[in-house]
């Protein structure tokens, strides 16, 4: 089991005492866009008793799987999140419900990027000032 991941208390505000985090949701749906191309066939990978909800067992094997290393108060506050109803488990319509409501996350910095912002702020170029060409 890889090491327990530092979480920031960032909690959502709507959650009300959970421990999840908006980071630990935003983790969850980049893995599900990342294989998978419909929520639907996430949810069926998760549902695997084909019962037409998930458990906090089956989050638990998904998130296991997924290396997004979760203790039980982190686990049960998951399923909170995602149960609308107060049922004790996920249906697909509250699992698309809580992922829809998200910001898609933010696509990484692409590398270029990243070099380009370095040599600017090395050399203090402002962004505002396209390149001159020499005459």
């Amino acid at each position: 089991r890889p090491p327990k991941r530092y979480l920031p208390p960032k909690s959502l505000s709507s959650l009300q005492g959970n421990v999840v985090t908006q980071e630990l949701l935003q983790c969850i749906k980049q893995k599900i866009m990342e294989h998978w191309p419909t929520l639907n066939e996430a949810f069926l990978t998760m549902d695997t008793d084909r019962k037409g909800y998930v458990t906090a067992q089956e989050f638990a094997v998904f998130l296991h799987y997924h290396t997004i290393p979760v203790d039980w108060p982190e686990l049960q506050g998951l399923v909170r999140a995602f149960d609308v109803n107060n049922d004790g488990r996920v249906s697909y319509p509250e699992f698309c419900r809580t992922l829809d409501a998200m910001e898609a996350p933010e696509a990484p910095t692409p590398v270029w990027e990243v070099e380009r912002r370095a040599i600017r702020s090395r050399y203090k170029l402002n962004e505002a000032v396209p390149w001159k060409s020499v005459k």
